[in-house]
C-alpha cells in the first residue's frame, strides 16, 4: 500500500507498473496486471481454439465436437473474468497498489518501498535488462551497491518505454 500519496497524477503506465506524480516524488507503483494481460491472452486463445474447432468438428464428425465446444465456452467465462479483474485493478487508486520504489525528486534520492534512501538521484542509471523467459526488456535502476527491476516488460501488456520516458526526462543525468 502506497503512504504519503495525495494530489498524484499518474504519468506513465507500462506492463502493468504506474509512475505516478504527487509534486514533490515519483512514485513507482506496480498495479498488479502484467500477469492478467497473459492470463487474458492465454484464456482467448482458448476460446477461439475450442469455440472454432468445436463448431468444425462438430459439422464435419458429429457429437465429437461437444467437448471442444464445451471447452471454449468454459474459455469465454475465464476470459470474461481475467477482463474484470483486469479492469477492477486498472482503476485501482494509486494509493491502494503496491510501491516498489520512490524517485525523492525534493530531496535527490532514490528510495525503496518503505522510504529508505538507496541513493542520490545523479548516482542512478536506468538500463534495458534481457529477461530469461520473455521477448522483451525489463527496466533497472542501477545504483552504487544495487539495482532496482521497475518493470518487467511483456509482451501482452505493453513495453517498458512509457515509464522509461518519463523516468529518463525527471532524472539528473549521472
Amino acid at each position: 500500500m502506497a503512504t504519503g500519496m495525495t494530489g498524484t497524477t499518474t504519468l506513465a503506465v507500462s506492463s502493468g507498473i504506474a509512475l505516478v506524480d504527487d509534486g514533490r516524488a515519483l512514485w513507482v507503483v506496480d498495479r498488479g496486471t502484467g500477469w492478467m494481460a497473459t492470463a487474458v491472452f492465454v484464456s482467448a486463445l482458448v476460446t477461439g481454439i475450442g469455440l472454432l474447432g468445436g463448431v468444425a468438428i462438430l459439422i464435419t464428425v458429429g457429437l465429437a465436437g461437444l467437448a471442444p465446444l464445451l471447452l471454449g465456452v468454459f474459455g469465454a467465462a475465464v476470459l470474461v473474468m481475467f477482463i474484470q479483474m483486469k479492469r477492477r485493478r486498472e482503476q485501482a487508486p494509486p494509493e491502494a497498489l503496491t510501491v516498489l520504489c520512490v524517485v525523492d525528486l525534493a530531496h535527490g534520492q532514490l528510495k525503496d518501498a518503505h522510504g529508505r534512501p538507496l541513493a542520490w538521484l545523479n548516482q542512478v542509471q536506468l538500463k534495458r535488462a534481457f529477461q530469461i523467459g520473455s521477448s522483451s526488456p525489463a527496466l533497472e535502476a542501477h545504483y552504487p551497491g544495487g539495482k532496482l527491476i521497475l518493470v518487467r516488460g511483456n509482451p501482452f501488456a505493453g513495453s517498458i518505454d512509457d515509464v522509461e520516458h518519463v523516468l529518463r526526462q525527471r532524472l539528473p543525468s549521472p
